[in-house]
């Protein structure tokens, strides 16, 4: 059962454990992708915040949920092709001014084809942040093959 699906928050230690902040990520807080609220009502949880609350917790960073919001409600993206993820994704989230002039870890569950991450990415950096960095707790094997 996937992380995501079921209640399988329970999964975290495993999924976090060899989750490593390298030493030159000079970071001042950790934000997960955030879950459109209809997502996590349905589902109970965000599991990118939950991941990222184990990273906060080890790196002694705060965990900002108050920075980065999915306004679209998207539809799930396990199927999709990459050029529909980019697209599906596209708009979905909306950067609050206070993440000016910071340096975030931005969390996600997941990284398929990178296109959530970098839409995420992109918002911070227009709202003026000025490093986002990207961690996961595992990517697709077409991204292992791909060598992302």
């Amino acid at each position: 059962i996937p992380f995501k699906y079921h209640g399988a928050a329970y999964k975290k230690e495993f999924l976090t454990h060899f989750i490593e902040v390298p030493e030159e990520w000079t970071a001042d807080c950790i934000v997960p992708v955030p879950l459109h609220e209809n997502r996590l009502k349905a589902r109970g949880y965000n599991q990118s915040a939950v991941i990222a609350a184990v990273i906060a917790e080890r790196t002694c960073l705060p965990l900002r949920q108050d920075l980065l919001f999915r306004i679209k409600d998207t539809p799930q993206q396990a199927k999709m092709q990459k050029q529909e993820r980019m697209q599906n994704v596209k708009g979905a989230f909306k950067a609050e001014p206070q993440c000016k002039g910071l340096r975030i870890i931005l969390v996600d569950d997941v990284r398929t084809t990178g296109s959530t991450l970098r839409e995420c990415a992109l918002e911070l950096k227009r709202k003026g942040t000025e490093k986002v960095y990207a961690a996961t707790a595992c990517c697709s094997m077409e991204e292992i093959r791909n060598g992302n």
